[in-house]
């Protein structure tokens, strides 16, 4: 579990925070409370964020959680196209042969593609399909489809 310090840091490097103020513990309870202010999408918003200390008696150090809600946002997984272009750059990257590579065509609920790359052979460049999946595992695979 975490410390308060370490919660509020990271609200700090998730938000785009204008102020963040302390009000402290709440009543008689095992509460800590703050008002963030934070910049979204052109406009300020504000939110109370409550953190339950398991030991009053030393809040900077105790472990604590949040209360009611995490305010983090969760970071959400990554689409299959994402994927393709993620492994896309990777092989651009890494194989200087390759001049261009981009999805011709994708269905994501099956989570298929086709991808067209433009290699060049020492001849001349040459347009070249590979097909695309996903595993399993969730790790993109590929195979050239046959001139």
């Amino acid at each position: 579990m975490a410390t308060k310090s370490e919660l509020i840091a990271d609200v700090n490097s998730n938000y785009d925070v204008v102020s963040l103020i302390d009000r402290g513990l709440t009543g008689n309870t095992s509460l800590w409370e703050y008002d963030l202010f934070y910049r979204l999408a052109g406009s300020v918003k504000q939110d109370r964020l409550r953190i339950y200390l398991h030991d009053v008696n030393n809040p900077e150090t105790c472990t604590a959680e949040w209360y009611l809600r995490n305010p983090i946002p969760s970071t959400p997984d990554q689409t299959f196209i994402e994927k393709v272009e993620a492994e896309i750059i990777t092989i651009l990257n890494g194989n200087s042969n390759i001049k261009y590579m981009a999805i011709d065509n994708h269905h994501s609920p099956t989570k298929r593609a086709i991808v067209v790359a433009y290699i060049d052979s020492g001849s001349g460049v040459e347009k070249r399909e590979a097909y695309v999946w996903e595993d399993g595992n969730g790790d993109i695979q590929y195979a050239l489809v046959p001139v």
